[in-house]
């Protein structure tokens, strides 16, 4: 994904986003379009590596840091997306600080040999729950323990041996520990600083994370060794549900018209419709494409056989209420260069996508030659190609049609178009409109990162 283009957008694709986004109920935060339309790589046969899809697609923040061109300071272009989880951890660490410099020297002491004792436990359990698997690795070895019995056994083993009931003393020991250091702080502090004992508490409580595989070829009981924990935070949404149920939505316009002029200049994109993204084929097609692209109007359908803003539900460890208030005293966090700058709620995805664009004679003339001389090209953040490489999801077909030309994709590839943000404290300015100017240049440089990097 190139970093210049995740949250600007242009024209076509941005008026198409916006009219259908606009509908209906009114929701808080600024919509970010993803650039080159995310597919979302689910395995029909391995649902728990689905969540850990759709958990990575939760667990980032929107990057909004700006940098600057060295041909030209006044263009400015966004980093890459980091880790919630991360940002959020440092945000909270914050307040260890906070927290620590309220305490007299004496209650310091105390609360450093209990931090100790849970390091101690928390290093006893890892350790020990090693050794368990080391013992049941040999112990399933031994009496040739069918591998779709493993996880069934497994359990069975560990508790007969007693190891089932060491775990749990190590668990109700770090507990114990845990409840005393939050009772300990909040017993020595103001009562103004116990929202972020709480907060820490969560954070650190395992109850609030989930175990998923992070590999597809991990999506079985015989691999659990290698599934990881993850904070619980995912879109609402069940893939099966949204492959089997249909909801087709579609919509038209024209590039004369006054609500893609509007989206346009809101969207600050140099040149009119500035959608046609050229790569290989001729050289003289793909200048005559760009100059015809810059000189013509047209008609564009685009239609999903399914469409829908999906809220991301995060739990508990997660409580972004100290953003509004104690976090304001954290100005690194917010803003542009904010660490926390733009956090998703909802994601807007899509399957069966199908653009139909009507084009003038020479257009699609000029464009079937190019097209047959290896050529490929795309919409937005959509992109068709050559025959070859329609073969691969992330290209759409393109199809030759009477008036002009279509790219589809099939009924099951599922694309995540954006992503409906919250950018806490910001500044009125910034918070309503974050969006750069674009030139031809960056476009076709992001296209060609893109192509180099989905090469094979």
């Amino acid at each position: 994904m190139s970093e210049k283009l995740f949250e600007r957008a242009w024209g076509h694709y941005t008026t198409l986003l916006q009219n259908l986004i606009d509908k209906g109920t009114p929701k808080t935060g600024v919509f970010q379009p993803f650039n080159f339309a995310n597919l979302l790589p689910y395995n029909a046969n391995a649902k728990n590596y689905n969540n850990f899809l759709l958990y990575n697609l939760s667990n980032y923040i929107a990057p909004t840091e700006p940098s600057y061109s060295n041909e030209n300071v006044d263009e400015q272009v966004l980093t890459h997306p980091s880790k919630l989880e991360d940002g959020y951890a440092n945000f909270l660490d914050e307040f260890n600080d906070l927290l620590l410099r309220s305490l007299s020297s004496d209650l310091r002491r105390n609360y450093d040999v209990m931090r100790d004792e849970l390091k101690i436990e928390q290093n006893e359990l890892r350790d020990y729950l090693v050794y368990v698997n080391d013992e049941w690795n040999k112990h399933r070895t031994r009496t040739n323990i069918p591998q779709d019995r493993w996880e069934s056994e497994k359990i069975i083993f560990e508790r007969e041996f007693g190891y089932s009931m060491q775990v749990d003393r190590y668990k109700e020991e770090i507990k114990r520990i845990n409840v005393r250091i939050n009772a300990f702080l909040k017993s020595n502090t103001s009562r103004s600083l116990w929202r972020l004992v709480d907060a820490k508490a969560y954070f650190d409580d395992s109850n609030y994370s989930v175990l998923l595989p992070p590999s597809s070829v991990f999506d079985n009981n015989s691999s659990r060794q290698y599934w990881r924990k993850f904070k619980m935070q995912f879109p609402i949404l069940d893939i099966d549900e949204f492959l089997t149920n249909s909801s087709k939505i579609e919509r038209s316009f024209k590039t004369e018209s006054e609500d893609y002029s509007r989206v346009e200049t809101k969207w600050k994109v140099k040149g009119k419709a500035r959608w046609g993204l050229f790569s290989g084929g001729g050289s003289v097609e793909k200048r005559k494409l760009e100059e015809l692209t810059e000189k013509e109007h047209f008609e564009f359908n685009v239609s999903f056989e399914r469409f829908e803003e999906v809220e991301i539900y995060r739990d508990r460890w997660f409580q972004d209420s100290l953003f509004s208030s104690i976090g304001k005293e954290f100005p690194q966090y917010w803003g542009p260069n904010g660490i926390l700058g733009a956090i998703p709620y909802s994601m807007v995805m899509a399957r069966g996508t199908k653009i139909t664009v009507k084009t003038s004679e020479e257009y699609k003339k000029v464009l079937e030659k190019f097209i047959k001389g290896g050529g490929s090209f795309g919409f937005g953040s959509f992109f068709g190609g050559s025959a070859g490489y329609s073969r691969d999801e992330k290209y759409m077909n393109y199809r030759k049609e009477e008036q002009g030309f279509s790219l589809e994709d099939s009924n099951t590839t599922i694309r995540i178009l954006g992503a409906r943000v919250r950018r806490f404290n910001w500044e009125n300015d910034f918070n309503k409109d974050y969006y750069a100017p674009m030139t031809s240049e960056t476009i076709n440089s992001a296209y060609d990162n893109f192509k180099k990097q989905n090469k094979g």
